[in-house]
């Protein structure tokens, strides 16, 4: 079996996650992400459901940062310039995430983003709470 590339953050994400009782579910949530970015089309008998919304999101000022932040990452009144790029919901069957395509297609060239992103949006499912979701990240990205 041949090692996954290191340009390849998720995969080797998914090589630990897959070692913990979360990794079938883990490989599903890539499986469905893949199908569904492969036609742009949500498909609702997936357990996760990956939807584009039109017009991207409204900023819900809903983060918790504690650290400065680079200069790049701020606006012209110095406060923090994000961009909400998915919205999750958790129902009963499946998660839904919404997402802004246009801010998606911005780190399509960034593996080390889009990973980020990817695994922050299936943490929320185990980890609730934003500040410990981004240290779980943070730490698996440096594994």
């Amino acid at each position: 079996m041949r090692p996954p590339d290191i340009q390849d953050p998720l995969a080797l994400i998914a090589k630990t996650i897959e070692r913990t009782p979360l990794g079938p579910e883990f490989k599903k949530y890539r499986a469905d992400y893949a199908a569904q970015m492969a036609t742009k089309l949500p498909n609702y008998f997936l357990r996760n459901v990956w939807k584009p919304v039109a017009l991207g999101f409204i900023d819900l000022n809903d983060y918790f940062l504690y650290e400065a932040l680079p200069e790049n990452r701020k606006s012209n009144d110095g406060a923090p310039k994000l961009i909400q790029t998915v919205i999750h919901e958790a129902r009963a069957n499946a998660f839904i995430y919404s997402y802004d395509a246009n801010a998606l297609s911005l780190v399509d060239d960034r593996p080390l983003q889009k990973s980020m992103i990817l695994v922050h949006e299936f943490l929320w499912r185990v980890a609730p709470n934003a500040r410990v979701l981004r240290d779980a990240n943070r730490f698996l990205q440096s594994r």
